[in-house]
């Protein structure tokens, strides 16, 4: 999937298109994403960088901060342990949204990042929750549990498995 793809499909889905291509801008110059060819010649997002990019659009409380962002989501950790039967786990946020765009973590019902705290969370179908959140606030983060306002970018799993299914094909 190419950057401009991956706006469009975004865009389809109710995003911002100019923040999606200021947050690809960034991340490129930050050296998150490759840059390579245009059009025709432009080369397929990795995974990660389809990850780096989701994240940052939803973490990011305006797309021209979205490498300060991306910065702060890699510090993200769980603290849970490994479920039973899972077949694919980690405890590092974006190494999960990798796993998830590539169809290896599923039944995904949202991705919640959080854009004024370090926090992000992964809610499944079957009603369990991942919490990601920096070290520095292993034990609680003021605002999660309390009355503090919180402001999230979400990202469905139906829009997942979307972008999932186009990586897959090629597209």
């Amino acid at each position: 999937m190419h950057a401009k793809a991956l706006e469009r499909t975004l865009a389809m889905h109710g995003a911002n298109a100019s923040a999606v291509d200021v947050v690809i801008r960034k991340l490129r110059d930050a050296f998150k994403v490759s840059t390579g060819g245009r059009g025709l010649n432009a080369h397929d997002l990795l995974i990660d960088e389809i990850a780096y990019i989701l994240a940052a659009y939803a973490g990011s409380e305006t797309a021209s901060r979205a490498d300060e962002t991306l910065a702060r989501l890699m510090n993200l950790i769980s603290d849970e342990t490994r479920p039973p039967l899972a077949k694919h786990w980690t405890n590092d946020f974006l190494v999960s949204l990798q796993l998830i765009l590539r169809g290896e973590l599923t039944n995904v019902k949202e991705v919640r990042i959080a854009r004024n705290f370090d926090f992000a969370a992964i809610s499944y179908a079957d009603g369990r929750e991942v919490q990601f959140r920096s070290p520095a606030y292993k034990d609680s983060i003021p605002g999660i549990s309390g009355a503090a306002f919180r402001s999230d970018g979400v990202l469905s799993g139906a829009l997942l498995e979307h972008i999932a299914f186009l990586v897959d094909e090629g597209e």
